[in-house]
């Protein structure tokens, strides 16, 4: 887990420059530092830090002269292979090589290769990759990679860089070209020592309309990021961008009863391996646990691979692994922490459960710097409360798993349940529909009144209400129709890529690594294939998942029908921190700078003083003072935490 920088350049970068860039990631990786520069008289040059291994010819950063025409540079989060022979950039016959992330099948790959002569100097995920680049060829080696990454590779017999992204882009990877240089970056503030950042209204305008069709484009004009399951080649003739994996997914209700078995015991195996790959760790780990399903299966399944030795790791055991859990004071209905601790008491661990609670004093008072960090306004104020618990976390863990993914890749948000019915009408018919619609009413009603309201356009109507002459009127929703279809979208891109990117920058600013073992290319490949009533069945969804954790995870749990999720009471926080949204918005930037209308937010603002806010549409009300935070925050206050 690292931080990577990349620069190809027609007529050369100052050194000092790569430095810097790199400097801005340091949070990402504290543990060591590393470059690889090819100057204008393309002399190579790895430049280590301190007590760092040598690969050939190496120098101080600081005592390199000239300018550089290639450059990589690294700062590493130590997990697989902590030692110096781990150190980055990593170098065989004409490639040098930086990877941000985890290659979790290295072991296997690493095996295939010494089947066929390689040796191997250390024992890093990061070694077996520029190998495997070296044998494969870079677009097949990505195609046989399990993991979270993102990956830059120089080919200096071909004077070619080489990048990647993971294929649901849990790893960041953005780049910036001034037509004469190209910048690649771990975060957009690695770019803050080459260009001055510009709002981007495009973006700023589909925020405040909730739209979350993924793009290139970032909050920030001219920087963009390259897509998940994407790699690209940059050379003199110029850069090119293609796609590597693109799933595929099926419409089908068919599940007879005689396959139903079959397909229970086949997620399951795939699941279990899913999860034995990201528990591969050399350092201590932990989970955050809710009192859902999808986090409490995680825990279950890692906790009986740990005591039936289907897994060892070397970091690792049942005793030092931390368990993190978000207290919520403010609304006890979306406060699972009691259900944590019922959880955790059940499989023997509640000694390992640590609490966290937050504030809405908390919030505010490091608000600036997590949007700092964050580098986008958050979707609401869940996010926020992920950054305490990782804040918390990396006081005691360097790696931490989650259940993030699992709705997206079963069918678990309420939004998916109308698509279903609406399968079911058109393929079963009318008499059908109703029955699974009264089978799902407690889905149904639960988000109703919040449903009705987005569905009428009442959120949309506030959205466009606010936005100012400066700011583009944009709305290019896609029409989806079937279940299936919604789930390859949010696993490919929208939903889930907000939570990825968030959790990244969260976990990230704390120096810990976030897993996810849902989102594993096999394990959605396999469930996008599954007929659509193995994930919405008999009035429950993610059904397949809940029947093949029988055993493993306590039936209150397992077949509950409550959907809290990971949930900051934003009502609550609104009506208490009210003088404070007024404060801010009453002296918008944003409104002085032309992007929201004046009066819009005059009425927002006297909504809250009467405290006259509608419960369902409370996050809009947070996106616009979020909005507001971002803009002071990187283009007024411009902070460096």
């Amino acid at each position: 887990m690292c931080g990577i920088i990349g620069i190809y350049s027609r007529d050369g970068i100052d050194v000092d420059i790569i430095k810097k860039m790199n400097d801005m990631i340091k949070h990402r990786g504290p543990d060591d530092e590393g470059y690889f520069i090819l100057t204008e008289n393309l002399q190579s040059i790895h430049a280590v830090g301190k007590d760092s291994p040598l690969f050939g010819k190496f120098d101080a950063i600081e005592s390199i002269k000239g300018k550089a025409k290639v450059a990589l540079a690294n700062r590493r989060l130590s997990i697989i292979d902590v030692s110096e022979k781990g150190h980055q950039p990593l170098f065989f016959e004409n490639f040098a090589l930086v990877l941000n992330g985890e290659i979790y099948n290295y072991r296997e790959i690493r095996r295939e290769l010494e089947d066929k002569g390689y040796n191997f100097y250390g024992d890093s995920d990061t070694e077996v990759a520029l190998k495997a680049i070296a044998e494969y060829g870079f677009d097949e080696a990505l195609k046989k990679f399990i993991g979270m990454f993102a990956v830059l590779v120089y080919d200096k017999a071909k004077n070619t860089l080489y990048g990647a992204r993971d294929r649901f882009g849990i790893k960041p990877l953005f780049y910036y070209n001034d037509e004469e240089n190209f910048y690649f970056a771990s975060e957009i503030k690695g770019f803050l020592p080459v260009v001055e950042l510009k709002p981007n209204k495009e973006r700023m305008a589909e925020y405040l309309l909730f739209e979350r069709k993924i793009s290139e484009k970032t909050f920030f004009d001219g920087i963009k990021q390259i897509l998940p399951a994407s790699y690209f080649i940059l050379s003199k003739d110029g850069l090119k961008i293609e796609k590597y994996w693109n799933p595929r997914y099926e419409s089908t209700l068919n599940a007879g009863n005689n396959e139903v078995e079959k397909y229970v015991k086949a997620w399951k195996e795939k699941f279990a391996e899913s999860v034995s790959l990201h528990l591969r760790s050399d350092v201590p780990l932990g989970f955050e646990v809710s009192g859902g399903i999808d986090s409490t299966s995680l825990v279950s399944i890692s906790k009986e691979m740990l005591e039936k030795s289907v897994v060892k790791e070397r970091g690792f055991d049942l005793k030092n692994i931390k368990l993190f859990n978000v207290k919520i004071k403010e609304n006890v209905k979306i406060d699972e922490s009691s259900i944590a601790e019922k959880f955790a008491e059940y499989l023997g661990l509640k000694d390992n459960l640590i609490e966290i609670s937050v504030s809405p004093q908390d919030f505010l008072s490091e608000l600036e710097k997590i949007i700092y960090f964050e580098e986008e306004p958050p979707e609401g104020l869940s996010p926020i409360l992920h950054w305490f618990l990782s804040k918390e976390a990396s006081k005691h863990v360097k790696v931490l798993l989650n259940g993030q993914g699992g709705d997206e890749l079963l069918g678990g948000y309420h939004a998916y349940i109308p698509l279903y019915i609406k399968e079911v009408l058109r393929k079963k018919g009318v008499i059908s529909a109703i029955k699974e619609t009264w089978k799902l009413r407690y889905y149904i009603f639960d988000k109703a009144k919040y449903a009705l309201k987005v569905y009428i356009g009442k959120r949309e109507s506030l959205g466009m209400s606010l936005l100012g002459k400066d700011l583009k009127m944009h709305n290019s929703r896609d029409s989806i129709s079937i279940l299936n279809e919604a789930l390859y979208k949010d696993l490919t891109g929208g939903r889930l890529a907000e939570i990825l990117r968030v959790e990244d920058r969260n976990s990230m600013a704390h120096s810990i690594e976030i897993r996810v073992p849902y989102i594993n290319h096999i394990l959605a490949e396999f469930t996008l294939s599954m007929p659509e009533d193995l994930k919405i069945r008999n009035g429950y969804t993610k059904w397949i998942h809940r029947k093949a954790m029988e055993g493993l995870v306590p039936k209150d749990i397992l077949w509950s029908k409550k959907k809290l999720g990971f949930q900051a009471p934003e009502y609550e926080w609104l009506i208490l921190l009210k003088k404070n949204f007024i404060e801010v918005l009453s002296n918008s930037e944003l409104v002085k700078d032309g992007f929201l209308k004046a009066d819009a937010v005059r009425g927002l603002i006297k909504n809250v003083e009467k405290e006259k806010i509608d419960r369902e549409l409370s996050r809009f009300y947070w996106r616009v003072f979020l909005l507001e935070v971002w803009y002071r925050t990187f283009f007024k206050h411009k902070p460096q935490f």
